[in-house]
Formats: C-alpha cells, structure tokens, sequence
C-alpha cells in the first residue's frame, strides 16, 4: 500500500515512511552541543591571518561552523546536519560544518 508523502509530492511506501519518520524523530531527539563562539572566533582570526592551504582550511571549517550555529541568550549551540540518504548502508552522515573535522582544543 502508498501513501502520499506531503513533501515529497509522489506516492511512499507505507514502510518506507514509518522509517522517514522515525529518522525525523531520532533527529530531533539529538541534543545540541555548546560551544565556546568567542574562541573559535578568535581562532578563525588567527589561522585567516596564516598563508598556509591548512591554515586556510581550517579557517573556513570554523567560519563555515560559526554561521550555523544557534544562540540563546549567552550559550551558542551547535547542532549537527545529519543525512541517511548520502551512504549505501544508510548509517547517519554529517554535512556541513561539524565538531568532527574540528580538533577538539577548539
């Protein structure tokens, strides 16, 4: 049996979209991770300043993290992007800027 998914606009197996719906809900039950923005920021500063491609790198990774991540009052939050759909197993994959390319003393 199918059933319309209203986001995808075509015709779901009803199975298929008992598992799109509970990786929704696994989502959302992830917490978010706080971070310290004033040190990445102070570090997205201080590698921009190097000439280094790694340096450079990194410097984006922690620009392209600082965009994304959440404010509330003094706390900023990082919440991972997390996809099924990018492997053949279909075991999460990150995307975007996440804490995992980042080294830990950030």
């Amino acid at each position: 049996m199918k059933q319309k998914h209203p986001h995808l606009a075509n015709n779901v197996p009803c199975d298929v979209l008992r598992c799109i719906v509970r990786h929704i809900k696994h989502l959302d039950s992830r917490e978010s991770i706080g971070v310290d923005r004033n040190a990445i920021a102070k570090r997205v500063i201080k590698y921009g300043k190097q000439k280094s491609k790694t340096s450079q790198h990194v410097s984006k990774m922690l620009k392209g993290m600082l965009d994304t991540l959440i404010c509330d009052g003094d706390t900023h939050w990082h919440r991972a992007l997390v996809s099924p759909f990018h492997t053949k197993t279909g075991r999460d994959t990150l995307l975007g800027s996440s804490l995992n390319y980042i080294p830990k003393d950030y």
